[in-house]
This record gives C-alpha cells, sequence and structure tokens, in this order.
C-alpha cells in the first residue's frame, strides 16, 4: 500500500456555479511537508475539503494510499486523513481540553466497531463527526469541523508508534495515556483539565492539533496554523511543526513559515496550479508571486538568505 495524498485532475464547482478547481494534480508524499500557496478564492480551502471527503470531486479522483476517495470510503480515508481548521473553536467543544482530545479516540473505536458490524458506509453515518460547511468559496475552512480517526497500520513505516484501528474500546488506563501523550507533544499536559474556553489563542490551536494528532493519521491538513497568533505563539507553532513527522499540507499566507518549514510548495491561483516545486526557488520569484497575489518572504526582502 502507498503512503501518497495524490489528486488527479480533480475539477469542483459550487452549486452557485462557482469553479473552484479546474484539473487539479499533484501528490503529497509520504514525510513531505508542502505548503499550499495562493490568494483567497484561488481554491485552496477546496482542495482541503476534498481531502477527507467533506466535498468529493466532481471530475477526476483523489486516492489516500491505495483507496480513492467517495461516499463510500469515507470511514478509511477519514482515519487516514486528519484536518485541522483555521479557528481552534471550530474544533474544541467538550468541558475540558482532556475530554476534546479523548473525544477522538472514542470515536476512533466507535467508528472502528461500527465499520466491522456494516458494509453501508455510504454516508459516513457510523462516523461521530462534528459537521463541516463550506459557506463560502475564499480559502478559510468552514464553521465546524470533522475529526478524523486513524489507520496508521496502513503505513507501518510512517512513525514509531504505528498501530492497527482498535475494534473493542480503549480502556480508561489506555485512553488517558494517549490523550495525555498528545497533551504532552503540543506542550499542554499542564492545561489537560482546563476548559478550552480558558486558554490563549495558541494554546487553544496547539489543542485543536492535539485532537488530530492523537489519532495519528497518516496525512495532516493544516489551515493557516500561524493566523492571529502572537510572535511566541507563532514561534511555538512552527518549532511544533518542524518536529512532525506526518506528511503534512499547509495552507498559509505566512510565507516567512513556509520558507522555514516547508521544502516544497505549490501555488494555485483560479483553480489552477500555476507552479510546484522548491520552496527557495518559488519565493525569490518576485514576478511569480506578484502575479498571484503574494509577496517576497522577508528573508528575501532583507536579503537574510
Amino acid at each position: 500500500m502507498t503512503c501518497n495524498l495524490t489528486y488527479n485532475k480533480v475539477a469542483f464547482a459550487y452549486p452557485d456555479g462557482t469553479q473552484a478547481l479546474k484539473g487539479v494534480s499533484f501528490e503529497l508524499g509520504h514525510g513531505e511537508h508542502v505548503a499550499l500557496l495562493g490568494p483567497n478564492g484561488a481554491g485552496k480551502s477546496t482542495i482541503m475539503l476534498l481531502a477527507n471527503g467533506i466535498l468529493l470531486p466532481q471530475e477526476g479522483s483523489i486516492t489516500v494510499g491505495d483507496v480513492e476517495v467517495s461516499k463510500k470510503t469515507l470511514v478509511e480515508v477519514r482515519q487516514r486523513v486528519g484536518l485541522v481548521f483555521q479557528d481552534p473553536d471550530d474544533q474544541l467543544f467538550m468541558t475540558s481540553v482532556f475530554d476534546d482530545v479523548a473525544f477522538g479516540l472514542l470515536n476512533q473505536s466507535a467508528t472502528a466497531h461500527a465499520h466491522a458490524h456494516s458494509h453501508d458506509d455510504s454516508d459516513g453515518a457510523h462516523t461521530i463527526n462534528k459537521t463541516a460547511h463550506a459557506h463560502s468559496h475564499d480559502d478559510n475552512l468552514g464553521t465546524s469541523s470533522v475529526t478524523p480517526n486513524t489507520q496508521a497500520a496502513a503505513c507501518e513505516h510512517l512513525h514509531e508508534h504505528a498501530y492497527e484501528p482498535h475494534r473493542h474500546p480503549l480502556s480508561p488506563e489506555e485512553l488517558e495515556k494517549r490523550v495525555l501523550k498528545a497533551l504532552k507533544e503540543v506542550d499542554l499536559e499542564h492545561v489537560a483539565q482546563k476548559a478550552p474556553q480558558d486558554l490563549s489563542f495558541g494554546q487553544r490551536k496547539r489543542a485543536a492539533l492535539a485532537t488530530i494528532l492523537v489519532t495519528h493519521p497518516d496525512f495532516l491538513i493544516l489551515d493557516e496554523p500561524s493566523s492571529n497568533l502572537d510572535p511566541r505563539g507563532r514561534r511555538q507553532m512552527m518549532e511544533l511543526l518542524s518536529n512532525i513527522k506526518h506528511s503534512i499540507l499547509l495552507a498559509t499566507h505566512d510565507l516567512d513559515m513556509v520558507w522555514e518549514l516547508c521544502p516544497r510548495s505549490i501555488i494555485i491561483d483560479e483553480g489552477r496550479i500555476v507552479a510546484d516545486g522548491p520552496t527557495r526557488e518559488l519565493l525569490k520569484d518576485k514576478e511569480l508571486l506578484e502575479a498571484h497575489g503574494l509577496e517576497l518572504p522577508a528573508a528575501m526582502r532583507y536579503h537574510v538568505l
């Protein structure tokens, strides 16, 4: 089984006739950290919503490993693709941070149990999900989210903690161990029993990421992970992401973050990929960036190469 996320000539239009994607093709390989860049309305949010079946391609195909994204494969796809929204409050809804992170594992167990007892996954009815809505065609994702599950055994070499989906509920001891480990990864173990609304915005951003990391997905799709963070919170987020071993597709306008974290970048505009290559080559091309609503990162503006 392969460990790539592949878009093959994908097209998608919204009901109002807006053609969001026009034959988009690219591949996210095992362990890659790739930036998705472009102006508002370019199609970034649509690409992200298609990654785990919140939207489905109208033309072309998307495959997660060897599994094509479709109504019938939503359970497996959402086990392998974790989606982290721009606004952490779209993913945090429980009374404590611990319970929010635990929700993903409880969802995982319930999904695996239901999937083992039924072959009718056409509408994803067996997955305990929050629902995501695309309310507009800008590059902010919807106002609520899907909590993905995991099937890291499909790609055992992805990281050292690969495992198979649970076919029985986690014991309280296993659940606590997994949740606290995920919170430790994002430096939030000390706030496990706090209510999410009592955290700083940067802490809530990291807590939202923990709700996905705890399920060990193969692929992480992140929407503007550094947005609205102060310098300290931004640096914490960048250090955290730099140490993540998952394959990452990161949509952002923060080109300085991209310069440091993503060896490869994809630029999309008006629903088409206009460039795909090494980040430090693309982000030196002033004419290319300006033609597609972007600007040189600080590393180039101040000649810090």
